[in-house]
């Protein structure tokens, strides 16, 4: 994780901004879909995503995103 995406992930949860990990079933590893919950509102994606590096990198890219464009 690099510092850009660390200092993002920071000011997110500063203002009450969060990436949420919903999973679709009770399996052991089942697909998910990601929310976005700021400042009391939810935002369901429409992706389902599978638990693996990919996911990973999307949460980041979230995280980036959301920083660039609410500061």
């Amino acid at each position: 994780m690099t510092r850009n995406v660390r200092d993002a992930i920071s000011w997110c949860f500063k203002n009450d901004i969060k990436v949420i990990v919903k999973p679709l079933t009770r399996t052991r590893r089942p697909e998910v879909k990601l929310e976005i919950h700021r400042q009391g509102r939810i935002q369901i994606g429409k992706e389902t995503y599978r638990q693996d590096k990919k996911l990973g990198d999307k949460i980041q890219e979230l995280y980036l995103y959301l920083h660039k464009t609410l500061r």
